[in-house]
């Protein structure tokens, strides 16, 4: 990133973690994992920064459940489990439901792994 996340206002951050979700979309659907792994780290800053702000600022993301990108709305949605269990879940189960390869598999993983206690979303 060119700018350090501690300096970019809410908006910015915001919009950063669509672009990235929508570029791990597009890796995704490439199958290009080196791309994918790389844009994750980028969004685990943000994330990092955003959970760090006054309130746990992660809850801006909450407003992306709906978002038309299913990359982004699964990040939103992982993203935001600790502080809105319920709604991520909707979420994650609707992106199991739909069948979409390859995120209907991951959102369904996430999802068998909650259930047996052996994942954990904060």
């Amino acid at each position: 990133m060119i700018k350090q996340v501690k300096k970019m206002p809410l908006e910015e951050l915001l919009s950063s973690f669509v672009e990235i979700g929508i570029a791990q979309g597009e890796a995704a659907e490439e199958f290009r994992t080196g791309a994918f792994n790389r844009l994750f780290d980028r969004e685990s800053r943000i994330l990092d920064e955003l959970k760090h702000r006054d309130n746990d600022q992660r809850r801006i993301l909450i407003a992306l459940y709906d978002h038309p990108n299913i990359q982004v709305r699964l990040n939103a949605a992982k993203s935001t489990y600790a502080l809105n269990a319920a709604g991520a879940r909707a979420v994650i189960q609707a992106i199991a439901d739909s069948k979409i390869s390859p995120w209907a598999g991951s959102a369904g993983m996430t999802l068998w792994a909650l259930d047996e206690g052996i994942g954990k979303l904060d």
